[in-house]
């Protein structure tokens, strides 16, 4: 059987047969895909481990074929990968690390890894503080419609940090973060619209 095939194996047993993850049957498809280095196999047995999902929670352990499956190219477990080391866990805290992994999953398309790289930017976590850069990775997260970006655009734009002052195009992004939901945005879009024609 191919790695491809006792990944959908494993996965249509827990889908669609209702089998818990971790299920003796289930795991050995998964492992023995992840020893074929079938990527999203990899990372289906480290979110179990990560997260307890059917096994014993296992930082370490799910580490090693989260790394696996993020050297393959895998954005998902990219962006993961680069939680696990901003937070030390399962491996050695390392910003730096988590920044570029972050990186590498947002130009691969990851909308939350390009909000991760903005906050970076924004901070200096595992980077230097660039704020220009930030606002680049706001507006690419906003456009992809993350609301908390659509929020830290606006605001941006607003306060001129990273970008020239515009307080029209900081109406236009709180208005469309507020009607996402945002509460923040919601107050700051009452407020410009009572003072911004």
């Amino acid at each position: 059987m191919t790695p491809l095939a006792q990944y959908k194996k494993a996965m249509n047993l827990i889908l669609k047969q209702g089998r818990q993850r971790g299920d003796a049957e289930c795991r050995a498809l998964l492992e023995q895909a992840s020893a074929s280095n079938y990527a999203p196999a990899q990372y289906a047995l480290a979110t179990w481990f990560l997260f307890g999902c059917g096994v014993k929670k296992d930082l370490r352990r799910g580490a090693l074929p989260l790394k696996k499956a993020a050297r393959a190219g895998l954005g998902s477990a990219q962006y993961d990968l680069a939680v696990c080391y901003e937070k030390g866990a399962g491996v050695r805290c390392s910003p730096s690390m988590a920044f570029k992994l972050y990186q590498e999953a947002a130009e691969a398309g990851d909308c939350q890894a390009a909000a991760e790289v903005a906050r970076c930017y924004c901070y200096g976590i595992g980077t230097r503080r660039h704020l220009r850069r930030a606002f680049e990775w706001f507006r690419k997260a906003a456009s992809r419609g993350d609301v908390e970006c659509q929020y830290s655009l606006a605001r941006a734009y607003e306060l001129g940090e990273g970008c020239r002052k515009n307080v029209r195009d900081a109406r236009t992004w709180y208005r469309k973060a507020a009607l996402a939901g945002d509460k923040d945005a919601k107050r700051a879009f009452a407020d410009f619209s009572s003072c911004v024609p």
